[in-house]
């Protein structure tokens, strides 16, 4: 290893003994660990599904209906959430 030796480009830059004790442990560090794989697997990413806005053509009229609408799909997603948790959780007790 060129740290190991003292030259002139390699003296101005490692002037001080901890500087250069740091570099050398650094780099023999990253020549003899090897390279370590993710811990936990990469999952693909989905895409979601896209937003379309629906503009209610009577007005104010409508409201209870969207309002109606959009709290069921409220539910629906925190249902969808609470069974997917309760999966995962039984899948932890299995392992």
């Amino acid at each position: 290893m060129d740290l190991l030796y003292e030259k002139e480009e390699t003296s101005t830059l490692y002037s001080s003994p901890h500087s250069l004790a740091a570099s050398i442990l650094v780099a023999s560090y990253v020549i003899s660990v090897p390279k370590q794989r993710w811990e936990f697997p990469l999952l693909p990413w989905e895409p979601a599904e896209p937003v379309v806005e629906e503009k209610p053509s009577e007005g104010s009229v409508n409201r209870d209906a969207v309002l109606a609408r959009v709290s069921t799909e409220k539910k629906e997603s925190l249902i969808r959430a609470w069974e997917e948790s309760e999966k995962s959780k039984a899948a932890n007790k299995a392992e």
